[in-house]
Order: structure tokens, then sequence, then C-alpha cells
């Protein structure tokens, strides 16, 4: 990454005094720009040399690399806003992006039942869960959404984050249909009824198996969040495949499908599958996604007809 010039720091100064620090992580005076006026406008205003006083100690813990949504306290995310905390993964517009796409696909299906997986702050459900809930708010959605997650301090924040959204829908209540467990799905058995049986699951595992380039996340973000390689693929094999009509996955890269892809191919099971990947908006393999097709209580191939690429 090329260095920041004393001519652009220089340049910074002279628009705002405060503009220099947030430059090793916005690169650009454009962006840091930008940047500042969120700082401004979202952090909460009470005497002026007192916000003043919190603006300099924000940007002075951006020029440290520290993540702006942990400054801030939210992030958005589809059109909810998610509650931020250190120790919890920052939901990222990558996954906004697959779940979005998801949401489209399944906005009629009544009674969903969703399983999420290394939950984090539960975006992914609440997203879900509000959308299906708003989206048929005549209908009363009747389906079930539960999120799981290792980490005590990601389980409570989802909690927080549902509780919040709970008041802003009509009808239904998001409490009804949300549940957040605790539980070590690499280690313990029988988190989840094992009774219940789900139309998708979904999740955004610890996948990262290299360097991360970027200070912010390698230095501020939970490391339980993002190291793991394919332990949590083959997870989904030994654990849950059979307890699902359908997945959706994120990923690092195009190794971790294609894992995924021969292990479903050699899976002795009376069900085919079939499997594919999808893409983000910088042309990066971001998914794999896979679903019975000889499944009979949802329409499969219409739910992921245009989700990706097919490979089977």
């Amino acid at each position: 990454m090329p260095r920041i010039t004393p001519k652009t720091l220089l340049k910074a100064y002279r628009i705002n005094p405060l503009l220099p620090l947030l430059l090793p992580e916005c690169r650009t005076i454009d962006q840091a720009k930008i940047e500042y006026k969120w700082l401004s406008q979202e952090l909460p205003l009470k005497k002026k040399n007192y916000n003043n006083i919190r603006l300099l100690k924000a940007c002075q813990l951006r020029f440290r690399h520290y993540p702006l949504q942990y400054i801030l306290k939210t992030q958005p995310f589809g059109n909810i806003i998610i509650n931020c905390k250190p120790g919890v993964l920052i939901p990222r517009w990558e996954t906004e992006e697959w779940c979005l796409k998801l949401i489209s696909n399944v906005k009629i299906i009544n009674d969903l039942k969703v399983l999420d997986l290394c939950t984090g702050t539960g975006c992914i459900p609440i997203l879900l869960a509000h959308s299906l809930i708003s989206y048929q708010k005549n209908t009363n959605f009747k389906g079930q959404l539960i999120g799981v997650d290792v980490s005590p301090i990601a389980i409570d924040l989802a909690k927080e984050n549902s509780r919040q959204l709970a008041s802003n829908i009509d009808g239904t209540s998001l409490s009804s249909v949300l549940q957040f467990i605790q539980g070590d799905i690499l280690n313990q058995n029988n988190i989840i009824n094992k009774n219940a049986h789900f139309d998708i699951i979904t999740c955004n595992p610890p996948y990262i198996h290299n360097f991360i380039r970027a200070a912010s996340v390698r230095c501020y973000e939970p490391k339980l969040a993002l190291y793991g390689n394919l332990i949590f693929y083959q997870n989904l094999i030994d654990k849950w495949i059979n307890r699902t009509d359908s997945f959706i996955y994120e990923v690092g890269d195009m190794n971790q499908v294609q894992f995924l892809y021969q292990k479903l191919k050699t899976l002795n099971s009376k069900d085919t599958w079939k499997v594919g990947f999808a893409k983000d908006s910088n042309d990066q393999v971001r998914c794999v996604y896979g679903y019975k097709s000889n499944n009979t209580r949802l329409p499969m191939n219409h739910i992921f007809e245009k989700f990706g690429q097919i490979l089977c």
C-alpha cells in the first residue's frame, strides 16, 4: 500500500486539522471527509467542547486503525441498523448482499425455517425475520429462525439487536419467531432439538487461513470469528447436512467451494444435491450454496435459480 505523502497530509490539515488522523484508514482526502462527516453526525451531541473532544478521540482511534463501527456502535445492514461492539464480528456488505438476494427469493414463504450458524451480531436471521414479517404483515408469518454462536458476547449482542428491532414491527413479534442459542457447533451435540429440520442453514463461518492485510480487522476484530479455513464446511457435512434442505455458507475462495462440492459428491445419501457458488459485486467468490433437487416441501429450484452458478 503506497505511503501517504506529506503534501497530502498538509492539504488535509488545511481543510480540517483532524483529517490527517483519518487518512491511514481512509487513504484519500475525499473519503476522510466523508468519514469525518459520519463521525460528526452520529456521535452524540452534548456541549460543544465536549463533542469536539469526542471527535478528537474518535479520530485518534481511527489513526490507530480502530474499526469505525466500534466507535459509532452501529452498522447498517439492509434496511435495519445492527448494534456493534468489540468482541463480535462487524457485519460486512458482502454478507448483506447475498442475504438480500436470498430474502428476495423467499419473501413469500409463510413458514420458512432457518438456522444461522456462527451468527455473530445476529444480522442474518434478524434481517431475514424483519423482512419476512414486514413483507407478510397481513398474513401472520409462522416461520422460525434460530441463531447459534459459541461466543456469549455475540449471543448477548444478537439478543439486544433483536429486542431493539422488535418494537418496530407491527403484528407478529420478532421474539416469537426468532431465537438465539449459545453453543459450540464443532464440539457440542444436540444444541438444537434433534428432531428439528430446516429449510435453509445459513452461515458466515470463520474461513480465513492466511494473513489479514487490513489492520483494523487483524488487530481489533475477534480471531475466533475470523480464522477457520475448512473446518466449518466439514462440520456442515458431519453434523448438519441431514437436517436441512439447503444451505448458504460464505467463503473466502474457490478452494472452499470445491472442498464442499467434492464432499457432497461422495456423500452417501438418498438425496440429490445441487451445489453452486455466487460472486459479490467485486466479482469475488463469496458463497457456496446447495439444495436438494428432490425436495418437495419448498420450490428450491426457484429459490436458487438465479442465486449463482451451479456446479452440478
